[in-house]
């Protein structure tokens, strides 16, 4: 799975309003994966391996900011604060795009809670971990 992030944009379940388009791409610390949870294995007394797949691939993302401005975090109606009570811990599914909307993916976040650090006066960071929505 190759992926270019070139302009990250987070969107609504239905895609028509942006939640958050960061004024600058994630660092460089990207972390990109697939999840085969889904699929379990069980063994017989003879050795024998058998799999049941309840569901197949998922693919995840974890991305990191640094220098967020106050705008960024929470000034306006598109901000990271916005797309966090948006999506309320696990509970609701959103759209990512990391390529300027070339690709969408439905996502669920993968963490339940969220920090935003004062990096440096009014100057943030922040990390989100998200997962495919099957």
């Amino acid at each position: 799975m190759s992926i270019s992030i070139s302009s990250t944009i987070f969107y609504q379940q239905d895609g028509s309003t942006v939640l958050w388009t960061p004024g600058h791409q994630p660092d460089m610390n990207v972390t990109y994966g697939r999840d085969y949870t889904g699929v379990s294995v069980n063994q017989a007394y003879g050795g024998e391996k058998y799999t049941i797949e309840r569901f197949g691939l998922r693919r995840f993302w974890s991305l990191s900011w640094s220098f967020l401005s106050e705008t960024e975090r929470s000034g306006g109606s598109t901000n990271a604060e916005v797309l966090i009570d948006y999506a309320d811990g696990q509970l609701t599914w959103f759209q990512f795009t990391p390529n300027g909307g070339t690709n969408k993916y439905s996502v669920y976040m993968r963490q339940d809670t969220f920090e935003l650090t004062e990096v440096a006066y009014r100057v943030f960071s922040l990390s989100l971990s998200f997962i495919e929505k099957l």
